[in-house]
């Protein structure tokens, strides 16, 4: 036996370490949900709500004020608009703006575009979700 490999049994050989990684996304969506997420349900009554612009071709592009009275930046709101006429439901559309940021004690616009409905006399917006990451 050689000196060499006398040496080169005493020397530890490197331990490879295996983890099961299908966790890790399920790790990084917990972490980034909280707890810096806000339920906006808690805040709801701190939002209003106001038509500012309609316009209308062969769609309807509706203009709506988002005023948040909250200490707290939300972002990538959600929302339905119903179509009515009278008490009767016609129509209704949900849709989300994932670009849309209204920052605190302040205020932002959407704009809505919805099919043109004659018969519709009134639209009524509500605010479906609205999430605040972090801040």
């Amino acid at each position: 036996m050689s000196a060499l490999s006398v040496v080169s049994n005493l020397v530890p050989k490197p331990t490879v370490l295996r983890h099961d990684t299908s966790v890790v996304p399920y790790v990084i969506l917990l972490l980034s949900q909280a707890p810096y997420s806000k339920d906006f349900e808690d805040y709801r009554d701190q939002f209003s709500v106001e038509e500012v612009s309609r316009y209308e071709s062969d769609q309807y592009h509706i203009t709506y004020k988002i005023t948040n009275n909250t200490d707290y930046k939300w972002n990538r709101i959600t929302y339905e608009i119903q179509a009515k006429k009278g008490d009767k439901l016609i129509s209704t559309k949900y849709d989300s703006e994932y670009a849309w940021v209204v920052l605190p004690h302040n205020s932002a616009l959407v704009t809505a575009r919805l099919p043109y409905l004659k018969e519709a006399d009134d639209w009524e917006f509500s605010i479906v979700e609205i999430r605040s990451d972090r801040f």
